[in-house]
């Protein structure tokens, strides 16, 4: 993420889906999707390598993207927000590295 929060990868869960997007400029662009219905704790990892975006369920790859929009290096970041989990949401043991 970009120090102004107008550029960066992220995912989203809500309703059941997994959606990887990018945000360039203030600009947002889905760039893949995984329906997830399963109820229980999920692992969520998102790997940026160069051009390669994965996104791990699990340990298993559910979203794999090529975008090249930005290149420059940014921040880690984690935001979370209140959606359609009933408030039962909890994020534990999170990390963040350089490969």
């Amino acid at each position: 993420m970009s120090a102004d929060g107008k550029n960066g990868y992220f995912v989203e869960y809500g309703s059941g889906v997994l959606s990887l997007f990018v945000e360039n400029a203030g600009t947002f662009t889905q760039l893949g999707t995984y329906a997830d219905a399963t109820i229980g704790t999920k692992h969520v990892k998102i790997e940026i390598t160069n051009a390669t975006k994965k996104v791990y369920l699990n340990n298993s790859v559910i979203i794999n993207s090529t975008d090249n929009s930005i290149t420059s290096i940014g921040s880690y970041a984690l935001i979370t927000w209140y959606s359609d989990i009933g408030g039962l949401g909890a994020i534990d043991n999170f990390a963040a590295a350089s490969l």
